[in-house]
């Protein structure tokens, strides 16, 4: 598997206009210097940009469309913008180092744990680290930026990401996910115990019906984990 690491600047910018994501207050003054200029410029625009139209913005949707991309070159132009640029692209050497000092370990462990084939092409857009991001795009697309909330904090939500690319799209799936990356793949990494678990709210429930199978298989029979990993999810050519 490959996972390549790039930045979109008309990606980094829509992101960075979003409003109430930081995962890392001490970005914020760079953050809304951004944001405030970008809205003095235009806020049709910036409105267009965050999906937060009025009813009377649809009336010059054809307006706004043709002068978006000068729009969004004035922004990339920006002493504002290029501050959060230069930001970005350090952690993205951050990420990629982390990503590629833990790879060899760490597609041991998942191929072991999930019995899958990793030999998928990703390209992982990297956004501002101070506001939140973690998404699979599909067609091998992850977008991703996010304040280390724990050593290889990036390493285990990269893999997370990339796992949406070979499970289905239910809540099943999202929690031995969770299962996989959020607590297995983490403690693995960093040591501990869970529960606690760690992941999306909405699917603690589910995990914690899933955990006594799950600590059984992890115990007792490896070719288990395999079978439960692979019937439990479908893989995608």
């Amino acid at each position: 598997m490959k996972l390549k690491f790039e930045i979109n600047e008309n990606h980094l910018i829509c992101h960075s206009l979003k409003p109430d994501n930081f995962s890392d207050k001490k970005f914020e003054k760079e953050i809304e210097d951004f944001k405030e200029f970008a809205w003095a410029l235009s806020q049709n625009q910036y409105r267009l940009l965050t999906g937060k139209m009025f009813d009377n913005d649809f009336l010059e949707i054809g307006k706004l469309l043709k002068n978006s991309e000068k729009y969004l070159e004035q922004l990339r132009i920006s002493n504002e913008f290029k501050i959060l640029y230069e930001q970005t692209k350090e952690y993205l050497n951050f990420v990629k180092n982390q990503w590629e000092s833990n790879y060899e370990k760490t597609s041991k462990i998942m191929t072991e744990l999930t019995g899958l084939k990793f030999d998928k092409i990703f390209t992982a857009y990297i956004t501002h680290p101070g506001l939140r991001n973690g998404c699979n795009l599909g067609d091998n697309l992850i977008a991703w930026g996010h304040k280390e909330e724990f050593p290889n904090y990036t390493t285990v939500y990269l893999w997370h990401e990339v796992l949406h690319s070979y499970f289905k799209r239910d809540d099943i799936n999202h929690a031995i996910i969770q299962l996989l990356t959020d607590n297995e793949l983490r403690v693995r990494l960093n040591g501990g115990i869970y529960p606690p678990f760690q992941g999306h709210k909405e699917f603690l429930p589910i995990m914690k019906k899933l955990l006594p199978s799950w600590n059984l298989f992890l115990k007792e029979n490896q070719k288990e984990i395999n079978r439960f990993i692979r019937e439990a999810s479908k893989q995608r050519s």
